[in-house]
């Protein structure tokens, strides 16, 4: 659940900062536990996340680079995330940007303002660089079949015809 990530990830950033307490280590131990679960539980071979709605997607990639960031700074923490899994979340969020840079309405995601599209392309190129990996756009349009959606655009231009076919079995309030 989005709780669990959401206090994993401040154990973790509250053991590092409260060190000099005693409580500090174990901290740190649960938070790697509960991040690693949830890389090994929600995130799709495809790299989509299991709920894929690509807002809340937007926030996991998020966390799960700061954390693939701090396993490589800190190996002894036992972090589980890897380079191919970051970037291939950054492929699916890139790919769910409409043209106009605004998300696409898929699930639960909340309409958002245009121009979007240009910071996660920069934040897409930005992982890319400090991860050693080539910085070219993946194809524009791509099919994530462990999330069961189909992004299709006709270029990476503002004005490209988009389309998503969603046949995903996610459902409950996420439809």
């Amino acid at each position: 659940g989005n709780f669990r990530i959401a206090q994993a990830d401040a154990l973790i950033s509250t053991g590092f900062r409260l060190e000099q307490l005693p409580d500090a280590a174990s901290w740190l131990s649960t938070g790697v536990s509960l991040i690693n679960e949830a890389v090994s539980r929600q995130l799709l071979p495809d790299g989509a996340h299991v709920e894929r709605t690509p807002g809340y997607h937007g926030w996991m990639t998020s966390v799960f680079h700061r954390h693939w960031r701090l396993s490589r700074a800190h190996p002894e923490l036992g972090l589980r995330i890897g380079t191919d899994q970051v970037a291939g979340m950054y492929d699916y969020y890139l790919a769910s940007m409409r043209p106009n840079g605004s998300l696409s309405w898929i699930h639960d995601n909340h309409v958002l303002p245009p121009n979007r599209e240009a910071p996660v392309r920069q934040l897409r190129q930005a992982f890319r660089a400090e991860a050693g990996l080539d910085d070219s756009l993946p194809p524009a349009s791509a099919f994530f079949p462990d999330a069961g959606q189909a992004l299709l655009r006709t270029n990476w231009n503002d004005d490209a015809d988009f389309v998503t076919f969603d046949a995903s079995l996610w459902g409950g309030a996420h439809t």
